[in-house]
């Protein structure tokens, strides 16, 4: 069982976490939105990405755009533990991509770009 993070918890992230919970590990979520955060049961609540980074091994990030998910890396690089791997599912940049990969790189974690396609249902029912 594995200590998971999810940040954006929207139509993708929010069904990716629910799966993860019911799969039987150990899910800390956070998202802007409460009623998001609440809607995962069984997971950990967190009241930010640095409360996350400081709980987790893994983060997937599911974010709207790039400059939310470069806003997101930041804070979780500067609480995440050396060796922490943030893997971002969000369709962004490459240039974003590169300058979060090697900004993570520098501080000791690791970066995965894994865009998904499939949409919300894809993500429901695992299919992505």
């Amino acid at each position: 069982m594995a200590n998971v993070g999810v940040v954006g918890l929207g139509n993708i992230g929010g069904a990716i976490a629910q799966n993860l919970v019911t799969d039987g590990h150990a899910v800390t979520v956070s998202d802007l939105d409460e009623v998001r955060v609440k809607a995962i049961e069984g997971a950990t609540p967190a009241r930010s990405v640095a409360e996350l980074a400081k709980a987790v091994d893994v983060t997937f990030t599911s974010l709207p755009d790039p400059s939310t998910v470069t806003a997101v890396a930041a804070e979780w690089a500067a609480n995440a533990p050396p060796g922490a791997v943030l893997c971002d599912l969000s369709t962004t940049l490459p240039e974003s991509n590169q300058a979060i990969a090697a900004q993570l790189a520098a501080s000791g974690h690791h970066f995965i770009e894994a865009p998904l396609s499939g949409g919300a249902i894809g993500a429901k029912n695992r299919g992505l």
